[in-house]
């Protein structure tokens, strides 16, 4: 029986590495990509400070240290190369896959649902998002370490021995150090320990899961604290607040179901909008309530179903709370898919028991397996294909998530680099009349001054730097007004501008650069000068100020 499980379980890993290996080519998407990779100093070297500052630091709103950690291994291996860093999240998922039949069998779940179970956790749509995106790592990352934390709490529950109950917390710590939102675990252990163990004292088991409850709160501050520092959680412009929110769990949960039996219409984004009539969330309310109060009552005949139907629904618990523009997304489907899909073949199982053996049921349930395989198969490799550009992507996205800010602002960007400005204008004008939260929409009106200025439009890219500063004022801000002022001979503006940038701790040497420039352009050559040894203070390699000072100094009346 173990040749025959292990001979499955590589089988596993390969079916998952060939399905998706054709995705090893496809480019960086530069959504998110772009910052926390391409153009991200922290990564490009291995070093014990860049790792102290991993572990000391929030990183664009998050505090994730050991997927940090596996970027830097790729990078240091492949460089800017992403293949390398497409080749680890495809292994990790693969492993995942693999680990994950190996959990089943040790759950003494028979060979052939564990094994279909761990195919369909392998192929499903919705794992398309967390497997390609190489942002998305965390959720690929931190499956790994769950999965092995469950798996050491099975054999510290089986065998007592410390080692396993040690591996379960450093399993535990590195799963919340690679994704915060990994924090539902404890509730998971504590549901299995319960409904398999009989361990029904529930204080007892408070008190022996207390431990991973605590650390699970502390990272949960930590990640809210992380996320305030780039200005998340934080009052939104949507009419939602905790009343609209309540109603809206319930229905975020049926989409959620929805989209993991039947992925159809995927999206990059979806659009999660607060809207009437109430009844349609009152009805998704009730639902619900009848669901768990039918559960509770069946508890003991739906024993198998009622924890993983608990683990779908505990594992999605973390992203309930986020603002509604990003509660439903693909990739917060990674692990709780496996309750869902062992839910469902353990009702399936509850069923074929009270009826009589035969080979034509065993043929049907095959049959229909195979079919369920085929058919999720083939919508993932379908579906693979709108990654294979950022423009293939966001193209796609505009047309499923019409109301969705990234979708326009994303597509306003790729037609910006297309050339493509007055369509990019379009899609600019179109993200500004989707709700977000406040002040987010400076980064709007940054791209549109950008367009503006490639049209050779300096006063409108000027109107939109103001108003990119009245939403939330920032130095870089400031230093684009003083290269446009510049530009278009509106010498004092230029100085004001980049003194302000100055003012506001913009230390760069590119301020005194342009300051210096703009000052030669009003035959003030010794604040020139000044301002050009400030840039070389500032950074000694700095070519641009160190030519700037030779063409001063060739200049006939200097002063």
């Amino acid at each position: 029986m173990k040749r025959i499980d292990s001979c499955l379980a590589v089988l596993i890993f390969l079916t998952s590495f060939v399905f998706f290996h054709h995705t090893l080519s496809y480019p960086f998407i530069g959504l998110d990509d772009q910052i926390q990779i391409l153009d991200n100093p922290l990564i490009q070297k291995l070093s014990w400070p860049h790792l102290y500052t991993m572990l000391g630091q929030f990183h664009f709103g998050q505090y994730w240290p050991i997927t940090l950690f596996s970027y830097a291994a790729d990078y240091s291996v492949w460089g800017p190369n992403v293949y390398g860093f497409r080749l680890t999240n495809l292994i990790l998922h693969a492993l995942n896959s693999m680990l994950l039949y190996g959990l089943f069998r040790h759950m003494a779940v028979k060979i052939f649902p564990a094994f279909f179970a761990a195919l369909i956790f392998a192929c499903h749509p919705v794992q398309i998002e967390p497997l390609i995106w190489i942002s998305a790592r965390k959720y690929v990352l931190a499956s790994l370490f769950l999965l092995g934390t469950f798996m050491c709490h099975l054999k510290f529950r089986e065998t007592g021995k410390p080692i396993y109950g040690g591996m379960r917390f450093l399993t535990f710590l590195a799963a919340l150090l690679a994704n915060p939102l990994s924090a539902a675990l404890p509730l998971i252990l504590l549901v299995y320990d319960y409904v398999y163990l009989k361990r029904s004292r529930s204080a007892k088991l408070a008190k022996e899961h207390l431990f991973f409850f605590l650390i699970a709160l502390l990272m949960g501050i930590v990640f809210i604290l992380a996320a305030r520092s780039e200005g998340y959680f934080q009052p939104h412009t949507m009419p939602q607040n905790w009343p609209t929110t309540f109603f809206l769990i319930p229905t975020v949960l049926w989409r959620f179901m929805l989209l993991a039996l039947l992925p159809v219409q995927q999206s990059f984004m979806y659009d999660v909008i607060w809207e009437g009539p109430i009844w349609k969330y009152l009805i998704a309310l009730s639902a619900l309530i009848v669901m768990v109060f039918y559960l509770f009552k069946k508890r003991r005949e739906y024993r198998e179903f009622n924890f993983w139907i608990s683990w779908f629904f505990i594992f999605l618990t973390p992203v309930l709370f986020l603002p509604a523009r990003a509660v439903l997304h693909d990739r917060y489907l990674y692990l709780p898919l496996i309750g869902l899909s062992m839910g469902g073949i353990s009702l399936f199982n509850s069923w074929a028991r009270s009826k009589p053996k035969s080979f034509l049921l065993k043929g049907i349930a095959s049959l229909s397996a195979c079919l369920i395989l085929i058919t999720y198969g083939w919508t993932s490799w379908k579906r693979s294909f709108v990654w294979e550009t950022q423009f293939a992507l966001l193209s796609d996205t505009l047309k499923k998530a019409p109301r969705h800010y990234h979708s326009h602002f994303g597509m306003a960007i790729e037609w910006s680099n297309q050339g493509e400005y007055d369509l990019a204008l379009k899609e600019l004008n179109e993200s500004l009349r989707t709700p977000i939260r406040p002040g987010s929409y400076d980064k709007v009106y940054g791209v549109m001054s950008e367009v503006y200025y490639l049209q050779g439009n300096y006063e409108e890219s000027i109107r939109a730097l103001k108003q990119a500063n009245a939403e939330s004022e920032k130095a870089i801000y400031h230093i684009d007004l003083g290269v446009l002022y510049h530009k278009i001979g509106r010498f004092e503006e230029a100085i004001n501008a980049n003194l302000k940038a100055i003012e506001m701790g913009f230390q760069e040497p590119d301020a005194y650069n342009n300051l210096g420039l703009t000052y030669k352009s009003q035959g003030n050559y010794e604040k020139a000068a000044e301002a050009y040894r400030m840039a070389l203070k500032l950074d000694p390699d700095f070519q641009k100020a160190f030519r700037n000072l030779a063409v001063l100094a060739k200049d006939e009346s200097p002063s």
